[in-house]
């Protein structure tokens, strides 16, 4: 959450490597469950460094195309039982609880739809005001 507020977006991947480097790093003395700020910092600058293009949000055009790709007949919008199928059924997919979120903060309340623009401008913006 600190890191997606800051304007990165590192994979759930990434983060954990993150957290496992800072944790290799810091003394066995310190409260198991809780990270020293200073281990971290070091180990998110590096992982940064070394890999900053994985930590960038994709574009709104990028988004909508790739809600295109996955979208039969060009439509604009995906039915949630769809969407759910493709969230879930691939290499890396998403969990239930993930899914269920996505659907119930996207689905259109009058027409049941979960609309390709709408879901775009949100996580290419990760729910933040615009900055013109």
């Amino acid at each position: 959450m600190l890191l997606r507020s800051l304007g990165f977006n590192p994979s759930d991947a990434i983060i954990q490597e993150i957290i496992l480097k800072a944790k290799s790093r810091q003394s066995a003395k310190i409260t198991q469950g809780f990270l020293d700020y200073p281990y971290f910092e070091e180990a998110f600058a590096e992982a940064f460094t070394l890999r900053s293009a994985e930590f960038n949000r994709h574009s709104e055009d990028d988004i909508l195309s790739a809600f295109r790709a996955i979208t039969p007949s060009n439509q604009e919008s995906l039915e949630p039982q769809y969407l759910r199928k493709q969230l879930m059924e691939t290499e890396n997919g998403f969990s239930h609880e993930e899914v269920d979120n996505m659907i119930r903060t996207f689905k259109d309340k009058d027409t049941g739809l979960l609309w390709h623009d709408d879901i775009a401008e949100v996580l290419a913006n990760d729910g933040l005001p615009l900055v013109l």
